[in-house]
Formats: structure tokens, sequence, C-alpha cells
């Protein structure tokens, strides 16, 4: 029979298959070599990233010294309250150094501290955590049970729906799954946030404590659910274009047979590592969620903890997991081995030994530089110069240049690119959003200067009287709710004296006394009163002090004597809160009183729902001037029910500022950490897997060790004690997620294409190392690359919330998650502004729903591009 292209007799064959099933003690050794060098690897990884651990929870021993602080402060503050009062001087100073010797002794403080890290790493490995230990053991089922059985669940499901929509790409489901795909861009922690506030708003708090599980499992299904099947979608119909799954639809096998044998299995490489990495992982994005609705689990002790500084239960935390995950680490290999049968553990697979020399640092250094490596393999140099054909010297080409064209190459040209873009509705949605939200970034930047903007969100203004937002009402809806009210609601109405459109009637009525008479005239056409009314004063004089005398004109003419008043510089008359006034207008509230006709015909409190009588008003300002000079303006709010597009927050901000800074900073964000994670994570592990050795081993070794670490715990950290800026913060996660999860996947990945035939024949014609990475294996995972590293924006964008939401967050910047932390603060949530969480969230929300559009259409595209080539 043949046999790749050779006559193989039957019982050689047999012989073959008996000797191939049976290991020989070579491969029994080198498997048996290849773990202990692996459990050896990961222990070590494990001590590492424990011991870093610990010197993170501990700040490099500025915990200690603040707990010093703390234990001589409180023996201060009980030496001053009395104690030892009866004692003498010299007896009281030889007390309480004892005592505070004794304590800072019980706490191990005279210790050194790197002496007492190791001891604690001792016993953190054996699991002695002291009391921290029970208290662990009570949080851990909490979040197992909960957010670990929900995430499997989630898991399975969406690999099934998966399967389903790969088989049918463009159909109804799967468009309606790429269009929910952007709600799973937000954290859980923001799904049970706006659940919560829908259940606020239909008056049904008391349901929130008792279905609090049931919350937290729907916000969970919303944030992982549809973006996992959305993933798995595109890797299974990237698989699906391969011969042998043709082959098998030609041989009419059936659709169930063909995804768990032809698509599903080729795959379980990459899905055993996802899901190990989200099982590992959960803990930590289970953190916002548990804060949020106090669900008592790891997530919730753990900030505990860290806010009560004690550095043991973190330190606890991370090595239960740390095991976990050394563990899985282990038994990833070899299970890589019996799901690929191609995957060799411990030796070299048959692609590699093609390569002529072992990988070393030259071999690693020659992947960047412009030199082709010699003639392809199996040819002599002589035997090349003797033909009398004369081939064109192949050009040198560098990794970027490879990658650059391997892109161009399947995006043709910028004109076509955007012609095929825009054949797709959801091409079109998502380019116009990237249009719209650039154009907002390019008007902020050149209209909105980040110092005036900090300037003007912290309060600030040129007029250092009076707040930057004094105009503006406080904690109102947006004006275009009206739009769906059939009561009209007031917006801010602002009269101004120094405003020239009002005319001044100035009387001179002796030599030192000019009276100015200026009528604020306006019309009246809301179905609600004024929030508040305030009058400020801007007075010039020298001796003698203006006085000011005001009356209210209603729709019938009648007058309304409010008062009269001297006033001084600077000076604010509240006129929504003068007592007396509220008196004369039948204990009505001004706001009401001075537009409500029962009111101002009976003098007495109205009975019912006072209505507002809508018709012109004028409120008369008459300044009385006693000395040559003296000028009084008088600024006239009445502060309306609705303002702006985005409404305003407790302290009278417009929103809209940290909006409009809010998406520059959020696109700033997202790019750049999606971009730089993705072609990082995907460069290392191309380089890794491709020269395999120690440079795989030591690319992994960085990858667990990074995944032992807490990167909440680490953000913590440099946010308190380095800095507060967002980008330096945002580098720190790009750096922590490159050596992260997607490392592991486009490892799993790389693992099985370096085994694929052409990646031999590329070697057997002698491409170099440099090209065959740039050309053959990259492109491979091009098509899930760029859809993913677009899809990924958003979520780096939540990550900015995340972190706000955790109280890290840029002190002076305004951002989307400062201002959903501002209103959490405030319990907006509570008193109903639903405004400060819809606006943000909604931006959020859109946000990912503009960049997963585009995301899924460049995946269809790129699909389609590399099934045609």
């Amino acid at each position: 029979m043949l046999k790749n292209n050779v006559l193989v007799y039957p019982e050689a064959s047999r012989a073959e298959s008996a000797s191939a099933s049976t290991p020989s003690p070579h491969t029994l050794l080198r498997i048996l070599r290849y773990i202990g060098l692996k459990g050896a690897g990961i222990a070590l990884t494990v001590v590492i990233g424990l011991y870093l651990t610990i010197l993170i929870a501990n700040l490099g021993g500025y915990v200690d010294e603040m707990y010093k602080g703390v234990i001589f402060e409180s023996l201060l503050n009980a030496r001053h309250g009395g104690w030892l009062a009866d004692e003498t001087p010299e007896e009281q100073e030889r007390i309480f150094y004892e005592t505070l010797w004794q304590l800072e002794e019980a706490r191990g403080l005279h210790q050194p501290f790197m002496l007492r890290s190791f001891r604690i790493l001792q016993s953190s490995l054996l699991l002695d955590f002291g009391a921290s230990r029970q208290e662990i053991l009570q949080a851990l089922p909490n979040t197992v049970a909960l957010v670990g059985l929900t995430n499997l669940l989630v898991f399975l499901l969406s690999i099934s729906l998966a399967l389903v929509l790969s088989r049918s790409p463009g159909s109804l489901v799967d468009r309606l799954t790429a269009f929910l795909s952007p709600l799973t861009f937000a954290p859980a922690w923001v799904h049970a946030l706006v659940i919560i506030s829908i259940l606020i708003t239909l008056l049904l708090q008391p349901v929130i404590s008792k279905y609090l599980i049931l919350i937290m499992v729907t916000s969970i299904f919303l944030s992982v659910f549809f973006r996992g099947a959305y993933t798995w979608r595109s890797f299974f119909q990237n698989f699906r274009n391969e011969d042998y799954v043709e082959l098998a639809k030609a041989k009419g096998l059936p659709k169930s047979r063909i995804d768990r044998h032809y698509v599903l299995r080729p795959l379980l490489p990459y899905v055993v590592t996802d899901f190990a990495i989200l099982a590992l992982s959960l803990w930590q994005e289970a953190i916002p969620l548990e804060v949020l609705l106090g669900w008592p689990g790891i997530g919730l002790l753990f900030i505990y903890s860290i806010q009560d500084l004690n550095t043991i239960t973190p330190v606890g935390i991370v090595v239960i997991f740390a095991y976990m995950l050394a563990i899985t680490l282990f038994l990833l290999d070899i299970l890589y081995a019996l799901l690929d049968p191609r995957v060799r553990v411990g030796g070299e697979s048959k692609t590699l030994r093609l390569l002529a020399d072992k990988p070393n640092l030259k071999g690693v250094k020659r992947l960047f530089s412009r030199k082709v490596e010699p003639a392809p393999l199996g040819i002599e140099p002589a035997a090349i110069q003797a033909r009398p054909l004369k081939f064109p010297h192949p050009q040198p080409i560098g990794f970027l240049t490879g990658l650059g064209r391997g892109l161009r190459d399947s995006l043709l040209s910028l004109k076509s690119f955007l012609g095929e873009l825009l054949r797709y509705p959801s091409g079109v949605f998502g380019l116009v959003g990237l249009l719209v939200l650039t154009a907002i970034t390019g008007y902020t930047l050149a209209f909105v200067p980040m110092e005036k903007a900090i300037m003007y969100w912290r309060g600030q203004s040129e007029n250092r009287y009076q707040n930057a937002w004094y105009r503006n009402p406080v904690n109102v809806p947006p004006a275009w709710v009206n739009w769906f009210r059939q009561d009209k609601l007031p917006p801010t109405l602002i009269f101004n004296t120094a405003d020239e459109k009002f005319q001044k009637e100035v009387s001179v009525l002796s030599e030192e006394m000019t009276q100015v008479v200026v009528p604020f005239t306006f019309q009246y056409d809301y179905d609600g009163f004024p929030s508040q009314i305030t009058l400020y004063f801007d007075v010039k004089y020298e001796k003698k002090i203006p006085l000011v005398m005001l009356t209210w004109l209603t729709p019938d003419r009648q007058e309304i004597e409010l008062g009269s008043m001297s006033v001084r510089p600077h000076m604010n008359y509240y006129l929504s809160s003068d007592p007396k006034l509220s008196r004369k207008l039948g204990g009505q509230n001004p706001t009401v009183g001075l537009f409500s006709p029962l009111a101002l015909k009976s003098g007495k409190e109205a009975a019912g729902q006072p209505q507002p009588w809508k018709g012109t008003y004028q409120l008369e300002v008459k300044t009385f001037l006693f000395e040559p000079g003296s000028s009084v303006d008088v600024e006239a709010i009445f502060y309306g029910q609705v303002h702006g597009l985005a409404g305003t927050d407790p302290s009278r901000r417009d929103p809209m500022l940290a909006l409009l800074w809010g998406t520059t900073i959020a696109l700033a964000f997202g790019l750049f950490g999606a971009v730089g994670t993705s072609l990082a994570a995907m460069t290392l592990a191309a380089v890794g897997v491709w020269y395999h050795g120690w440079v795989d081993s030591l690319i992994q070794r960085l990858t667990e060790i990074n995944l032992v670490l807490p990167k909440l715990l680490i953000v913590i950290l440099i946010y308190i004690l380095y800095t507060k800026s967002i980008w330096v913060i945002l580098a720190v996660l790009v750096v922590l997620n490159i050596f992260g999860s997607p490392l592991k996947s486009f490892r799993a990945v790389f693992m099985q294409v370096k085994e694929s035939p052409y990646i031999e024949s590329a070697l057997c014609y002698g491409a170099s190392s440099r090209r065959i990475i740039a050309r053959y294996l990259a492109p491979r995972v091009l098509p899930v690359l760029v859809p993913q590293m677009v899809m990924l924006v958003p979520g780096y964008v939540f990550y900015e919330a995340t972190l706000a939401f955790l109280s890290v967050r840029d002190p002076y910047l305004p951002t989307w998650g400062k201002l959903l932390y501002e209103a959490l603060m405030s319990d907006a949530l509570i008193k109903g502004y639903w405004h400060q969480f819809i606006v943000p969230i909604a931006l959020l929300s859109l946000t990912g729903l503009v960049f997963s559009s585009l995301g899924y259409t460049l995946e269809r595209m790129m699909n389609k591009a590399f099934t045609q080539a």
C-alpha cells in the first residue's frame, strides 16, 4: 500500500504500528526526565511568585513601618487619656516603652524584614496562615461555588453555541450573537449595577437582597457568554476551512461527528488552556462584583485585608491559587500530547528535527537581523553554482516587514479594504462610530485643553469668588428627558444686569443718589417649578453701601415686594431659602409660591399639588447708589430641573467635560493596551514555540510567575507608593497582560501550526526562521488576532472603569470610570439619580459596540481572504 508516496508492505506496516504502540525505555526515560524538569521548574516558579507577592503585600517593608507608627500612636493616645496617670514620670516612660517593645515584638517587627519575609514564605508554602486560614477557608467555597460553577456552565454553553454558529456564518443567530457580544465586554459588576439600577427604578429594591444570587449569576452570564461564543465561533470557522474537514463533508459524515472529531478535537489544546487560565483567574475577576454586592467571598476578603493592612490574608489567597496554577500548568503540556498526537512530551517534534542546528541565543538574534540564511537543506552550494540558469537573489525581509506584507496581502489596499468593509452593515456602523469617537477626541484635544479641563473639573475658575459650576443646578437629569415627558421640566434661566440685552433705566434723584432699574422679563411655559433661586451681587463702592429692592410681577400684573437689602461685594442672596418670603407666600417655598397662583392670590398655604402658572413674569431689580462711581450688577439664576446633555452631579458639575475627556482617555487607554498586548503576546508565543528549548522555557516561566502574581495588588502598590498617573498604571497592565493568558493561548495554537506540512516544506526549501514566523506562523492566527485585538479595546476601557471603581484612579483627569465611582460614593443609585450611571455606562457600551462591530466585520473579511488564499 502507499504511505506518504512510498510503497509499504502490510507486514512492515503492522510491525511499525506495533513498535509505535509500545513505548521504548528511551521514551519512558525522556518522559520521566521531562516530568522532573517540568515539576522543578513549576515549583521554582511558585516559590518566586509567592515571594514577590509577599514583598508586594508588605510594600517592601513599608507596612511594618506603618504598624510601628500605629502602635506608638495608640499607646500615646492611651497615655494622654489617663493611662499610667498614677505612676511617676520616670515609671511612665519605662512602662510605656516596655509595652511598646512587647507589642512590636508580638508582631515580629524587630526582625529584619528580609529574614521575616523568608519565614512568611516557609509558612505560606506549608499553608500555615494562622487565624487568616479559617477566614480564607470560609470565603473560598462561596467564590468557587458561585463564580466558578457559573463560569464552567457558561463556558460549556458558549462552546456548544459556537459550534452551531460556525456551521452557518452570517446567519440570523450568528449576527445576533455578534450584536450582543459588546454586552460581554462589560465586566460582571457593571451588569450587576445596571440590573440593580433597573430594579430600583421600578421600585423593586426589596427584590435585590432576596435574589442576590440570581443577580450575580445573570451578571456573570452576560459578561462571559456571548463573548465566549463569538470567540470560539471564530476559531471553529477558521478550522472548518481545512482540507480534512472538507473531505469529511464529502464523505457524508454527520454534522455532529464533524463538529466533535474534525473541528473541536484539533482545538482541544486551546480550549483546555483557555478554560484552565479562566478558572484560575476567576477570583481576581470576581473582586469588583463581590465588593459591589457584598458577597462574602475571596474577592471581598481580599479587599478588606488590603484596607486593614493585613498582609497574611492576601498572601494566603495567592498561595492557594498558586498551588492550583502549578498543578494545572504541570498537566497542560501532558494534556497537549494526549489531545494531539503530533505534540511530543519532552522531545523535539518532527518539524523541529528538520532544523539544521539547535536553538541558541544567536538564532534568536538572527530573527531580527537582515541576514538571509544559507541555501536550502540538502542542496550543495556547488550544485547551485553549476546550474546554467541564474535565479534572483532573495531579498532580505524583516519580521515586522513580513507581518506588514501579510496584512497588506490580506487587505490588498486601503481603497479595496474600505469598499469591502462598507459592504457589511456592522462595518458601516463600526466605521461611523469610530469616526465619531475620533472626531470627539479631536475636538476635545483642539478646543478643551487638558489644563483647563482639570481646573474646571476641580471647580476652579478665573473668578476666585465663585465656583466654576455655580450656574448649574444640583443633581438634575439631562434636558433630553423632556422628549419623553408630557409635563416639561424647566431648564436653568440666567439673567444678568451686565447683559446688554437688558436695558437699564437710570434716574438721578439727587447729587449723591442715583436710581438704576433693570427689569428681567421672561416667558415661563414649563410644568415644573425651579429647583432654586439665587441672586449674585457684584458691588463697587467706596464708603456708602448701595441698597437693592426686588419686586416680582406675575402674569396677571400682581406685584409682590420680595424685600430690600444692603449689598456688599460678592454677596449672595438665596431667595428660595428666605424664611420671611416663605411666610409672605403662605408657607410655600419661594420656588413654588412665586409661580403658583393659589399661593399668590390667597396668601395661604395651598392644599393639594400646586401647579405652575404659565405666562410672562418679571423680576425688577431696583438699585439705589449713594455716591458717584458706585455700581451694582445682579445675576439672577432660576435653577431648573434639567440641564445639558448629561445632567449634573452633587457638585453642580456638568459631566459633559468628563465625557469628552473620558472619550479621549478611553480610546488611548484601549488602543494602546489592546495593540500592545496582542502583538507582543503573539510575537513572544511564536518565537518561543519556534525556537523551543530554553527560549520557550524562559517565556513560559515568566508567564507562570506573572500568573501567580495578583495584578490588582501590584496596581494598588504602584498607585499608593509611586504614582497616581493612569498612564503608568496602563503600562504596568500591558506588561502584566502580555505574560498572561493570551500568550498561553497563542502558544497552544502555534504548537499545532508548526506541525503542519507547509512548515516542513518551508524548512526544506531553506526559509529562514524569521520568514517562517512572519509569513507562515503569524498569518495563521491573523483571522483571530485582528478581530480579537479590535475587540480587546473595550476590555481595556472597562478595565479603567473597574480600577476607578476600586479607588485606583487618576486624581486629576476626569474619566468615565471616575464618574461611576463618584456616583456610587454619593449614593446616587439609591437616591434615584439614574443619569449619573446611565450616561457613562451608555458611552462605555457604545464604545464596546463600535469596536466589536468592527472586529466582527474584520473577522469575516479576513476569514474570506484566508480561505481564498
